[in-house]
């Protein structure tokens, strides 16, 4: 079961459930994708971290916030530091 919203975004709605229409934070490209947080609500705007120095630069910019996406983004910052250190 699923329907558009106004801004016309796929959602899943399920049992006790919704799926959200924006993800904060993803893996794509090579890169920890964030949505920029400073930017809420006017924009939309996405920061690609591809290294560490990126990522810690958004968290201390307060571009992520929250304790989910926070972990998540840190998870993230191990894989891009193993990826630097080859």
């Amino acid at each position: 079961m699923g329907s558009l919203s106004k801004n016309g975004k796929f959602c899943s709605v399920g049992p006790m459930r919704a799926e959200p229409l924006v993800q904060a934070v993803a893996w794509s490209n090579e890169a920890c994708v964030l949505i920029d947080q400073t930017q809420l609500p006017g924009r939309e705007d996405y920061l690609h971290c591809r290294t560490v120095h990126d990522l810690i630069d958004a968290i201390k910019r307060l571009a992520v916030r929250g304790a989910p996406a926070l972990g998540i983004a840190g998870g993230y910052g191990v894989v891009l530091a193993g990826r630097e250190a080859l």
